[in-house]
């Protein structure tokens, strides 16, 4: 996943400078949930761009204020991806593609949901 996500980030960076700053200073990241996301894949496929984070991750809280706060970014990601913004310690269940996920500790401390354990394949680093 963290290659994946290094990936996406460097196909970003490259393709920065195709994009116009002219009428992009207020562009922000339409963040939904994975329902929304779910709901509007089926009408119009794209691809869903995963931000899988923590309340306690400074990692996290500098991507955000860094990298997903630049119009460009936020441009390329609501244009061609349907962003979802993940607490990876979500207490409520996730129904996909007929199974349930759900966090089988909610409040314990860094209790993962189980659907952020799925999608990153075990792998629990934030962001």
């Amino acid at each position: 996943m963290k290659k994946a996500n290094l990936l996406l980030l460097f196909s970003l960076i490259i393709t920065l400078p195709f994009y116009s700053h002219a009428n992009n200073n207020n562009t922000e990241i339409n963040w939904m949930s994975f329902e929304e996301a779910f709901e509007l894949a089926e009408e119009n496929p794209k691809k869903i761009f995963v931000d899988v984070y923590t309340d306690w991750c400074g990692f996290c809280k500098r991507m955000d204020n860094e990298t997903f706060s630049d119009p460009i970014i936020a441009e390329i990601i609501n244009e061609h991806y349907y962003p979802v913004k993940f607490n990876a310690e979500h207490v409520e269940p996730i129904y996909y593609r007929g199974t349930k996920y759900i966090n089988e500790n909610p409040g314990q401390r860094r209790a993962a949901h189980n659907f952020a354990i799925a999608i990153l394949q075990g792998q629990m680093s934030y962001p």
